[in-house]
């Protein structure tokens, strides 16, 4: 069954990416719709604790905040980021939700300027479809049915304490790599889907953390694999984009059955390239792999036993 789950998936990427070779419209390509994929189809087991009309709301209105920012706002990139990033972490606190891709989804506009609506508008639709198949694939047995209902949960305020200082080491981290990676020109060591994974890794609850190593091979792999599709599959070959974006994402598919681990954020990081002028994917893979480097060092460092005691409605993911 989970084949079946892993080529829904895959036909799903080819026909956004035919739709926006058709279009001529590159930013109907989102990335972390893959992501999306991963965890609601393909993982026996949703990461996020979101309901379905959750989800869809939360990315249609992530991914709007984070074009408005770029097409209302004329504030430095930092500022844009740093805004982004409080207003999810507000938005994810206030409905007690985990769907950490809605980083990805206000970031990443800010990341490549882009202001046109068809960006949140096919965020939107490719969040209806995700969970019209995942209720498909409930429905007819491919996979568990999920019962992803966000209740309120009381909690100390010894915890609430230890939250604060968690989403505020989180918050600082990822500030301070963005504005070296802005200043240095080399904002993809920030890219929005390390950002996800160092969050669901600064999780001490999370199973991921005892996967960090495969985790780290994951993300180089993928940036590799979605560098080398990108540049040699569609530039040199002159084939279509779609065949690249294919090939990345069966690549990645391989990856997650030879290693045993499935990390929802790495599969977005293979499609990034797909989206990027040829002269950045070079140096992409680079890029990332210092990222990885550092944030999942951090996340493995600087968040500690201590908060285990945090509650549930902890802005992280069990993966």
């Amino acid at each position: 069954m989970k084949n079946k789950r892993y080529l829904i998936s895959l036909i799903f990427v080819i026909v956004m990416i035919v739709m926006a070779e058709f279009t001529g419209e590159k930013e109907i390509i989102f990335p972390e719709v893959l992501s999306l994929a991963v965890g609601a189809w393909i993982s026996d087991k949703q990461p996020w604790k979101i309901n379905k009309i959750g989800l869809v709301a939360l990315m249609t209105l992530s991914s709007t905040f984070g074009t408005c920012i770029v097409r209302y706002f004329s504030f430095p990139l930092i500022i844009k980021f740093m805004i982004a990033l409080i207003f999810i972490g507000l938005i994810l606190k206030l409905t007690q939700t985990t769907l950490v891709p809605t980083i990805s989804a206000a970031i990443l506009p800010i990341l490549l300027n882009t202001e046109t609506w068809i960006y949140p508008i096919s965020v939107c639709i490719m969040s209806v479809i995700i969970v019209l198949v995942q209720y498909g694939m409930e429905k007819y047995g491919l996979r568990e049915c999920e019962n992803k209902q966000v209740e309120e949960t009381e909690i100390s305020k010894n915890q609430r304490k230890l939250e604060t200082i968690r989403l505020s080491k989180i918050f600082l981290v990822t500030t301070i790599l963005a504005a070296l990676a802005f200043t240095s020109k080399n904002m993809f060591i920030i890219a929005p889907p390390l950002i996800v994974g160092f969050i669901e890794l600064s999780n001490v609850q999370s199973k991921a953390r005892n996967n960090n190593k495969k985790i780290f091979m994951l993300f180089v792999f993928a940036s590799i694999i979605g560098m080398v599709s990108r540049v040699f599959i569609s530039e040199y070959l002159s084939l279509p984009l779609w065949v690249a974006g294919s090939i990345a994402t069966i690549g990645i598919f391989i990856c997650f059955e030879k290693l045993k681990v499935t990390f929802a954020p790495v599969a977005a990081i293979a499609l990034l390239p797909m989206l990027l002028d040829i002269e950045k994917v070079k140096y992409f893979p680079i890029q990332v792999t210092l990222g990885s480097i550092v944030l999942i060092f951090l996340a493995m460092t600087i968040f500690k036993e201590e908060t285990m005691e945090v509650s549930s409605m902890s802005t992280s993911i069990n993966s």
